[in-house]
């Protein structure tokens, strides 16, 4: 299998605004875990395989396997280890699977937690930032909901030099990082987060 070594990986801006990173720059060298959200329910294969295709917004169609389980948290090998929250009841260690997800970076529960677990493996790989992106839509009103949300009809990507959390978007901005794998071992500690 080829290597993937181009990855889009979402973040949003109160992950920065928590204290859990410092502004990104373009041309920055940093060190996240990547955590994946499904959708909807990743489905079983027979044999897992590792890809990730994606289309270049941070979504991705991956196929993997299941290398650990831990309480809720589970972690997929789809090229890169990935970990997600709300594992399911049935899932084991080597279970395939596969299905949409958005890769983002760690918002704070690996770097913070998780990495402190032996039982949870190694997940911080270290990256150059190539290009930042924001999301230009503007919010709208969902009026069934009541809530603001972002117009689907209107969505767009602008580049940027360097993210600005508490300015950007109003503080609401949604960025998107399109980084490189750099081919070092993963680790458990980042000298990115703080």
């Amino acid at each position: 299998m080829e290597t993937v070594n181009d990855w889009a990986l979402a973040i949003d801006a109160w992950v920065i605004q928590d204290g859990n990173y410092p502004d990104f720059r373009r041309g920055q060298r940093i060190e996240v875990a990547v955590e994946f959200y499904p959708p909807e329910p990743l489905t079983r294969t027979e044999s897992g395989g590792r890809s990730a295709v994606g289309d270049g917004d941070g979504w991705y169609v991956i196929a993997g396997t299941v290398t650990s389980v831990l309480d809720r948290f589970w972690v997929v090998d789809c090229g890169i280890l990935v970990y997600g929250e709300h594992a399911p009841a049935d899932v084991t260690p080597g279970d395939g699977v596969q299905g949409r997800v958005l890769l983002s970076v760690d918002h704070y529960l690996y770097f913070e937690n998780l990495a402190r677990r032996p039982e949870m493996p190694e997940l911080i790989y270290t990256w150059d930032l190539q290009r930042i992106r924001r999301e230009t839509a503007p919010f709208v009103l969902d009026t069934k909901r009541n809530v603001r949300v972002r117009d689907e009809a209107r969505r767009g990507l602008v580049e940027i030099e360097a993210t600005d959390a508490w300015s950007d978007d109003g503080g609401h901005a949604e960025y998107l990082f399109d980084c490189q794998l750099i081919e070092t071992p993963a680790k458990r500690t980042s000298s990115t987060a703080r």
